[in-house]
């Protein structure tokens, strides 16, 4: 599975929600995510790959979810897309005990965030305040493709992009507007 997706700081993500929710968009959920990023003796980050332990808090029900990331060198320079393979877990404490047992550690910091999850059609758009970082949008839609061997994008995640870029104009932005940096990085360069 290739996830396309973009990431942007937004100066008020009231009139983006306006702007999406006038667009065909509607309301999804409201979650509070909190990562735990690990690393070991094969230095994920230095290969541009990222795994992590989340827990997921629905804000109107307080249920918890755990999952657990690996998420692929990046694709482009521009956007965030790259291979995701993810995976639902039983409790986050648990999972980060056995990533632990077989030699992971923590990255410093972690990231915490609220999202509210906006959806049109197969295109979710996830507002997110970033603690220690400020306002963020990101947009995102799954592919089935592959990747293909040489890293290049295929047919669906071109499509992907281009309908991601044309919301971006909608809401008065471009493609070189959005960072390509995660927001864990984006923490670390800060502290």
């Amino acid at each position: 599975m290739i996830e396309v997706e973009i990431k942007l700081p937004v100066k008020s993500i009231e009139e983006v929600k306006a702007v999406l929710l006038e667009n065909g968009f509607h309301k999804d959920k409201h979650i509070r995510e909190h990562d735990i990023y690990f690393d070991g003796e094969r230095h994920i980050k230095d290969h541009g790959e990222a795994l992590r332990i989340r827990e997921t808090t629905n804000a109107e029900t307080g249920g918890t979810a755990a999952q657990m990331n690996f998420k692929g060198q990046k694709m482009d320079r521009i956007t965030m897309t790259r291979r995701e393979l993810e995976m639902e877990i039983g409790c986050a404490e648990i999972g980060i005990n056995i990533l632990k047992a077989i030699g992971f550690f923590p990255v410093i910091p972690e990231v915490v965030k609220d999202r509210e999850m906006l959806v049109c059609n197969d295109i979710t758009a996830c507002l997110d305040r970033v603690k220690g970082l400020g306002d963020f949008l990101e947009l995102e839609i799954l592919t089935e493709e592959e990747p293909l061997t040489s890293g290049q994008h295929g047919e669906e995640s071109i499509k992907a992009k281009k309908r991601i870029e044309k919301i971006l104009h909608k809401l008065g932005y471009t493609m070189e507007d959005t960072v390509s940096v995660s927001y864990l990085s984006m923490l670390q360069d800060k502290y």
